[in-house]
């Protein structure tokens, strides 16, 4: 997950085409490997506005498995703003996230020419419909991934999805938040390197008695 520059909107990447997912430093980025690889950042504030969008009565369900979810203007509650100044990691060493059962993703994209949010889209307004937004972790964490069930997966999802089917895939936003939180709070205690904590936002019209629409 690449650091967000100082007070820039944080992107989300997302892949049009086949491009690897790889852990290491960039200079050990194989080129061949990224030929015909391309991807599109949409930056949050444009994501506040697609979900500005969605009519008063629907619900919508956001998940996140990234690291800096910060989801911008969800709530007059959890209004937050949508740049943030750079949040400081400390040196990486790659050779020693090799020895850790757990550890961060890096995705390595190829740079793309700077494109600025329109100026519609930066004007933050709060969702009518009821939204859930389902987040990895805070924003001075890091999103883990771990060897789990033969695959390396992340840590979120496992535990997202583990959540869901415990409660038959029919249950309460309260019901999944409880779930998430108890079987994150497993994987912290028995894998090191496993420090995130799940965040839930919501809007003003949703509950956490709304039932979890996927």
């Amino acid at each position: 997950a690449p650091e967000a520059p100082p007070q820039a909107a944080l992107p989300i990447s997302r892949l049009t085409s086949p491009a690897p997912s790889y852990v290491g430093p960039p200079a050990m980025l194989d080129p061949s490997k990224t030929a015909g690889a391309s991807y599109r950042l949409i930056s949050f504030l444009e994501l506040n506005h697609f979900i500005a969008q969605v009519p008063a009565g629907a619900c919508l369900t956001a998940i996140l498995d990234c690291s800096y979810p910060v989801v911008p203007g969800v709530s007059p509650q959890q209004n937050l703003p949508p740049s943030f100044k750079r949040v400081s990691r400390g040196r990486v060493d790659y050779r020693k996230l090799h020895d850790f059962v757990s550890r961060p993703r890096f995705l390595e994209l190829p740079p793309l020419p700077v494109r600025h949010t329109p100026q519609f889209q930066r004007l933050l307004s709060f969702p009518v419909c009821r939204l859930h937004c389902f987040c990895a972790c805070k924003l001075q964490e890091w999103d883990a991934e771990l060897p789990l069930e033969g695959t390396v997966q992340g840590t979120f999802t496992w535990a997202f999805t583990k959540a869901l089917a415990a409660g038959d895939f029919q249950c309460t936003v309260r019901q999944l938040k409880e779930a998430l939180d108890k079987t994150t709070t497993g994987l912290k205690e028995h894998f090191q390197g496993v420090e995130q904590t799940p965040v839930l936002m919501m809007s003003q019209s949703a509950s956490l008695d709304d039932t979890v629409l996927l």
